[in-house]
């Protein structure tokens, strides 16, 4: 709630009442022409959602396709040659490039110009940001994690300073995770303390027992990331958004636990079964992982390791230690920056979106 041009957010159980036996949420009243489009997640719900509306099912996507669409949008001629490998007509498929771009670039968030400031940057001090997920579980078992990395980072390294962007989605709950013990990663506790806000940021330090102290900020993430000389993260869309900004990345996939490790469509739901639910995820999360030569996206959009990717039953010291060689490596982390904004291109996808949607109004 509360996003610009977002007119009504409904839930898991209105949206099933609508896909499945047409009621309409409360407030949903669409006039006129529409289209349902499909930005990530599932595309069989986008599908069966235009079906039941009576509207056009539009996808922007990788070129993975899975489902027949009106028209697919994909961010490069990648996205084009992997979508006409799937069967996809020639002429339903249109370049525009990658929104994750302009999310970093476009109008931008308006508190990201304090961000730095809340996060403590300044002059003579490095900025590294720890990405543990947006989603409650991934905070409880990566933050822990993330955070002794990152002290064992400080320790070797006088003037770093870290910050973890919090996502808007999380609660002051869901971040005191990290105050319980960490479970099988090789992880810290740490106490979280509110901080008075900067810039209309929420803030808090997160106090490691042995004193070590990062700040966590909620807003402003896109200006973090421009002002950041390393992030730390796991695998994801954050992933795309910190290449787009040209911020180097280390990109971890501890597989220390493997049935909370998400998985695309169906999969997610064994984990969920009764009794062998568990063991299920797991086999299906280390076969996935295996199918896969890169998890970070910006090594996909290239073919090749463009930033580092550390997999497997990860140690936070080895975390810390190829961190640590990165930083002392200035030339390695600019080449970094210039590869991931290539790879990534250039700002416009949003309004050859919109583009193609009043289009396809007008018709």
């Amino acid at each position: 709630e509360g996003v610009p041009g977002v007119a009504g957010i409904f839930g898991p159980r209105a949206y099933l009442a609508c896909a499945l036996l047409g009621r309409r949420p409360a407030g949903f009243r669409p006039r006129g022409p529409g289209v349902v489009v499909f930005l990530g997640g599932d595309q069989a719900h986008a599908v069966l959602l235009a079906r039941r509306l009576g509207y056009p099912a539009l996808a922007y996507l990788e070129g993975a396709v899975r489902r027949r669409f009106q028209e697919y949008w994909v961010p490069d001629e990648a996205g084009r040659a992997r979508a006409a490998a799937r069967g996809v007509p020639p002429g339903a498929v249109h370049v525009v490039g990658d929104l994750m771009v302009d999310a970093v670039h476009g109008a931008g968030e308006p508190d990201d110009e304090a961000a730095p400031a809340a996060a403590g940057a300044g002059p003579g001090r490095e900025l590294v940001l720890l990405l543990p997920g947006s989603r409650p579980y991934e905070v409880r078992h990566a933050l822990p994690f993330f955070l002794n990395a990152a002290r064992r980072l400080a320790a070797r390294r006088e003037g770093v300073r870290v910050c973890v962007p919090v996502s808007p989605f999380l609660r002051e709950e869901d971040l005191r995770a990290v105050e319980r013990p960490p479970g099988r990663m090789d992880g810290v506790t740490a106490r979280v303390e509110p901080l008075e806000p900067v810039g209309g940021l929420r803030r808090w330090r997160l106090l490691t027992p042995d004193g070590f102290a990062a700040v966590a900020v909620q807003g402003g993430r896109y200006g973090l990331m421009r002002h950041a000389r390393l992030a730390l993260t796991l695998p994801g869309s954050k992933t795309a958004e910190l290449a787009a900004a040209g911020t180097p990345m280390l990109v971890v996939v501890p597989l220390q636990v493997l049935e909370e490790v998400p998985l695309p469509g169906a999969g997610q739901l064994l984990g969920h079964l009764p009794g062998v639910g568990r063991r299920l995820k797991a086999w299906a999360v280390a076969r996935y992982a295996r199918r896969f030569p890169w998890a970070a996206l910006p090594n996909l959009r290239a073919g090749r390791a463009l930033v580092p990717e550390l997999r497997g039953r990860v140690s936070a010291a080895e975390v810390a230690d190829a961190a640590a060689r990165l930083l002392d490596d200035p030339a390695a982390l600019e080449a970094m920056r210039v590869g991931l904004r290539a790879v990534m291109g250039p700002p416009g996808a949003a309004e050859r979106v919109a583009e193609r949607i009043r289009h396809l109004l007008a018709e």
